[in-house]
């Protein structure tokens, strides 16, 4: 959702290719990057133990981004949304993109840049938390995270044990003052001063919209607790499918949701909401086939819920708020973590996922364990659904065949289109690459 750095291969993202692990040289990039349009900065082989502490240690202002080590040939990649709070300075001159190449701002750009800035409608997180006091501050919250994040090693602090100074290093103390977005990370009730942030629990009985809740429950306190608890209620009340295979002893376990997809879901909504609408919020709600998860936040402009299901460019809402859950290792790459909560729910044969936007956006999430509704009967065309009547669970089909058995009026096109649309609402899993792909029902 985590206001998890940036976009792979949109488009509009720059992609810097480093031959060079020289420190000012991947400094450089990355700064320019962040008084630019944001991009991705892929680094060659080597050792990069401490690269990233020290571009956050010499950047300034405190900016967000983040490493990504996944890539299957060892290589690193450095995900730079485009900065929020520029320009960004380093080494005392102010970086740039100009002909693909990082340069020193001349005065004019910089003069740019600093208008710009001092246009900018200030976020909602940098707003000063009016009667916040240092008393307020949950120091058990702000030691674990310390803590955890000089484990990571991705940030470091003059002097952990002083508070003020993690605060200041994480821009969320200005002058005396503390921000609306240390009340929301660091402090144990900041519902008091900020209503909104209350995040709010039911649980139904029926899968029917309905007034009467199972289980109802609101959570409050510091953002990445708060996330903690609810994704721990969530995964105690999802259910379990325990069976033994056959010929053996033992036991297979198939959950009804993928906690992956539930944590990286949480996560989203929790840096992307909008916590200025007063009548806004977080809620989760559990039917017995479904998930869904609401806040009152919207998608960037040029953002729809079908990019979603893509890698998309990350544009966050509230990227202090972001930073500190990326800090605390909750948040890995900005703009796929909707790619992760599809995969996830691929890896356990779960329908796939559905994001819509009205009034908030909302994720839906549905149970690998429930059977198909009504709903998602009357919503196969007259070729799939003869298909799933006649193919037993675990059963492959190729388009081919498909056309032939089930669909001999259409060519073969629609076929695929068919079954491309039965993999999106679940029914079947694609097997295989290209040509040789096949079809397995899972639902």
């Amino acid at each position: 959702m985590t206001d998890e750095p940036l976009p792979i291969a949109s488009e509009d993202m720059e992609v810097i290719d480093l031959d060079t692990l020289e420190f000012d040289v991947v400094a450089r990039n990355v700064c320019a990057l962040l008084n630019a349009r944001g991009g991705r900065i892929d680094l060659p082989k080597g050792r990069i133990d401490g690269l990233e502490a020290e571009l956050k240690a010499r950047i300034t202002p405190t900016a967000l981004f983040a490493f990504d080590e996944s890539d299957s040939d060892k290589r690193a990649s450095i995900e730079v949304p485009p900065g929020a709070d520029g320009p960004y300075v380093l080494g005392g001159a102010v970086w740039i993109r100009q002909d693909q190449t990082s340069i020193p701002a001349d005065a004019a750009t910089l003069r740019t840049l600093i208008l710009s800035r001092a246009e900018s409608f200030e976020r909602w997180e940098r707003r000063i938390s009016l009667g916040l006091t240092f008393e307020d501050l949950d120091f058990r919250e702000l030691t674990h995270f310390v803590q955890d994040v000089e484990a990571s090693r991705r940030f470091t602090f003059i002097d952990g044990n002083n508070f003020d100074e993690v605060l200041n290093r994480l821009a969320l103390k200005q002058g005396s003052d503390y921000t609306q977005a240390c009340d929301v990370l660091f402090t144990a009730r900041p519902a008091i001063r900020h209503p909104q942030v209350r995040v709010q629990y039911l649980r139904y009985s029926s899968d029917k919209l309905s007034d009467h809740y199972a289980d109802s429950e609101y959570l409050e306190g510091p953002s990445v607790q708060t996330f903690e608890n609810l994704f721990r209620m969530l995964r105690a009340s999802t259910a379990v499918e325990s069976r033994f295979e056959e010929n053996t002893a033992r036991r297979v376990d198939r959950p009804a949701y993928a906690h992956a997809a539930l944590r990286e879901g949480l996560v989203n909504a929790f840096v992307h909401r909008d916590y200025s609408s007063f009548s806004g919020g977080l809620k989760v709600s559990v039917y017995p086939s479904r998930i869904e998860i609401w806040n009152s936040g919207s998608l960037p402009d040029g953002l729809n819920p079908i990019d979603l299901r893509r890698e998309h460019p990350s544009l966050p809402i509230n990227p202090d708020i972001m930073h500190v859950f990326y800090l605390r290792g909750l948040v890995e790459k900005a703009g796929r973590g909707t790619e992760k909560i599809i995969a996830a729910c691929k890896d356990i044969d779960a329908p796939s996922p559905i994001w819509s936007q009205s009034q908030g956006v909302k994720l839906t999430l549905f149970s690998a364990l429930a059977e198909p509704s009504d709903e998602a009967l009357e919503a196969l065309n007259d070729r799939q659904a003869a298909a799933i009547a006649a193919l037993p669970l675990g059963e492959e089909i190729s388009s081919t065949v498909y056309a032939t058995r089930f669909a001999p009026e259409i060519g073969q096109r629609q076929a695929r289109r068919d079954l491309i649309e039965l993999e999106r609402m679940g029914w079947v899993r694609r097997v295989g690459e290209a040509r040789l792909s096949v079809y397995r029902r899972v639902r």
